[in-house]
């Protein structure tokens, strides 16, 4: 009795498999993180903040394109350009577990009168349209969380 039609059969049931497994992937690619979110950053105790923005756009297979934004009367201002990557035209994240990150190292992304450090920024969606910003940095060595709403796409 010949093993070739059960090799065959179970060939095609493993390449099924694998593919069910690629599409699925850890963080959808489907772009449920793309959009604009809106978070408030506050500096100090007391501080009543004010609103920022994040832009999440799909960048390629499994790359996400992380752009910041502040409201200027009225309007959000994207500071997609002015914010100096290390080796790259820009914040890409990439997906893990679920969530989308990015490790980089930057002289601007935060105030640090032009001296570098790296950065590692997580973003993991929550329900109610809500994700949680995480921005790991080593001028700090600690991590500043913020609860960002979804407010368009």
């Amino acid at each position: 009795m010949s093993k070739a039609p059960s090799i065959a059969i179970f060939i095609l049931v493993l390449l099924a498999l694998v593919s069910t497994a690629r599409s699925q992937g850890p963080a959808k690619e489907d772009c449920g993180f793309c959009g604009t979110w809106e978070y408030i950053e506050k500096n100090y105790p007391g501080d009543t903040g004010r609103k920022k923005y994040l832009k999440i756009a799909k960048a390629g297979t499994g790359k996400f394109r992380l752009s910041l934004g502040f409201e200027y009367q009225g309007r959000i201002n994207w500071a997609t350009d002015a914010i100096n990557v290390k080796g790259s035209d820009g914040i890409y994240l990439r997906p893990v577990n679920r969530s989308l990150v990015a490790r980089f190292v930057s002289s601007n992304f935060q105030a640090t009168h032009g001296m570098e450090f790296t950065y590692r920024v997580t973003c993991t969606l929550q329900a109610n349209s809500k994700m949680l910003y995480s921005v790991w940095s080593s001028i700090r060595g600690e991590t500043e969380k913020h609860q960002a709403t979804r407010t368009g796409n």
